[in-house]
Formats: C-alpha cells, structure tokens, sequence
C-alpha cells in the first residue's frame, strides 16, 4: 500500500472514532437521583439556619460537544417544578455546570426562580435560591452574602457549604473561595 492508501485508511479511522464518541455522548445518560442535602442562608450572623432537604432529578441527560442538557423531572423537598404545566423541566447548562431552574406560577407562565450547579453525574448539586424583590413583586433576586443555598449530600450546614463552594468552584470569583 502507498503512502496515500495508509493516509486514507488513517483519517478514515480518524473520523470513525471520533463519529463514534459523538454519537454516544449524544445519545445521553439516564438519571434517576435522590440525595439529601441541606437547606442554608449564607454569612456568618446565619449560622443557625438549617434544614434537611430531599432534591430528586429523573430524567435524560446529554453531554455532548455542544449541549449540556437535563430534561426531566426536578423535585425540590416535596415540589415537583412545571407541575402545574404538567411538563418535563429543560435545564440547559453553560461551562460552569450552571443552569437557570424554571418553575411555574398559577397563572402557568414559566418564571426564573433559581440556579442550579451540578457535577457531571448529579450526585452533587447545589442550589442558589431566589427570594422576592421588596420592590417589584414580580422579580427575585440572590444575595451571595446572605442568600440561601440547598446542597446535597449534606447533613450539616458545614457540608453543604463546602458541596456548594465545590460544584461553583469554576463561577466563584477567587475572593469569594
């Protein structure tokens, strides 16, 4: 064989593997996750509060080139997100492994209530969870000094902080690690 038969033979296993590896990362990994965590406000004059959680994520999971997408069911200590639309909740992930949660209210419209980081298994999570705005009924915010987080797996406020400054770790600004 020539020098241009093993050249083509070359880039043809080239391009079968990599065809390969995007087919499988396309097609997706199930998830079927429950883990217990901790529900925390930040900042030191909030150390008291502490609450155990439940969070459960079923659903498909793709990983691939392009997209970091979770389609499936999202339960929040009790409170299953869209049920009210009786929908599959989409969180679209970005290269921190952040993703905006979306619920929705009683009129059915879809609203941010908050953010979610992940590893890339789901069995580390932590959530920033938005509170109402005094000045507008109609907007939330989150304080990264006082806000409050959910974590799992946590038993203790110590734990989910630690989970939390793990899975933000590539978001956090360095003064705030």
């Amino acid at each position: 064989m020539n020098k241009l038969g093993y050249f083509i033979v070359i880039l043809g296993v080239i391009l079968l593997i990599a065809l390969s590896a995007f087919v499988i990362m396309s097609i997706g990994t199930n998830i079927d996750v429950e883990i217990v965590g901790v529900r925390y406000q930040l900042g030191k004059d909030n150390i008291e509060y502490e609450e155990s959680i439940t969070l459960k994520f079923k659903g498909k999971y793709v990983n691939s080139f392009f997209n970091h997408v979770f389609i499936g069911d999202v339960n929040i200590d009790g409170h299953k997100l869209n049920e009210l639309n009786n929908s599959k909740t989409t969180l679209k992930f970005d290269k921190y492994n952040r993703a905006n949660l979306y619920d929705t209210n009683y009129n059915h419209v879809l609203i941010l209530t908050d953010f979610i980081f992940i590893n890339d298994d789901f069995s580390k999570v932590a959530i920033c969870i938005s509170e109402p705005s005094d000045d507008d009924p109609n907007s939330s915010h989150w304080d990264s000094g006082t806000g409050i987080m959910m974590a799992a797996p946590a038993s203790n406020r110590e734990q989910a902080l630690a989970i939390s400054n793990e899975v933000m770790d590539s978001f956090l600004p360095k003064e705030m690690k």
